[in-house]
């Protein structure tokens, strides 16, 4: 089993601002793990990234906690994003699981949140 690793580093330019880097598997036997990571992780930081890139599977219990972490983030006035470029897990797991939106959910006043596709029409 590939072991999930978590690197958490700061941004040189702005000590708000923080990234969890996550590689290897984030699914339900890491979640407990993960919480707790980004928990501490959102206590300590104004904005924080959560970098998938290096993810190699994940589940519903790992988006149900990026998106519990996103509405801890809002309703404390910071912001969380999930930067996910280069890796297709990300997205096909957002798909099959049907977490594509439009609009945010109702404390979303931010227009911040994870799970609404970016509009190409004009």
């Amino acid at each position: 089993m590939e072991e999930m690793t978590i690197e958490r580093s700061q941004d040189a330019r702005d000590p708000q601002k923080s990234t969890l880097k996550v590689t290897g598997k984030l699914t339900i036997e890491q979640a407990s793990r993960f919480k707790e990571v980004l928990v501490a992780a959102l206590a300590q930081a104004g904005d924080l990234t959560l970098d998938v890139t290096g993810v190699t599977a994940l589940d519903l219990s790992a988006l149900q906690l990026f998106c519990s972490g996103h509405r801890t983030a809002v309703l404390q006035g910071k912001r969380l994003t999930v930067a996910h470029t280069g890796s297709g897990v990300f997205d096909q797991v957002k798909s099959d699981a049907g977490f594509q939106r439009h609009i945010g959910c109702d404390k979303d006043d931010t227009n911040s949140c994870l799970w609404v596709e970016e509009r190409t029409d004009g």
